[in-house]
């Protein structure tokens, strides 16, 4: 009966772990992503398109990668 409980608790530890440890890895390709984008923008307004919706982020990001190249085009 004591084995059984102490293998049930050691279960449901392995699997917090493993649950926190995958949350850490999402959260830091998440940083990542950001930080790559970010690195070539100097202006603050581009850089706050992330506390908008994904959708919208994504539309900026393409709409300020076509006025860069349309800018070195001209």
């Amino acid at each position: 009966m004591n084995k059984r409980k102490r293998k049930e608790k050691r279960e449901k530890r392995k699997e917090k772990r493993e649950k926190r440890k995958e949350k850490r890895e999402k959260r830091k390709e998440k940083r990542d992503m950001k930080r790559s984008l970010n690195k070539g923008i100097g202006k603050k307004e581009e850089k706050r398109s992330f506390s908008l919706k994904k959708s919208q982020s994504t539309f900026s990001i393409i709409l300020r990668d076509f006025s860069i190249s349309f800018i070195e085009a001209a």
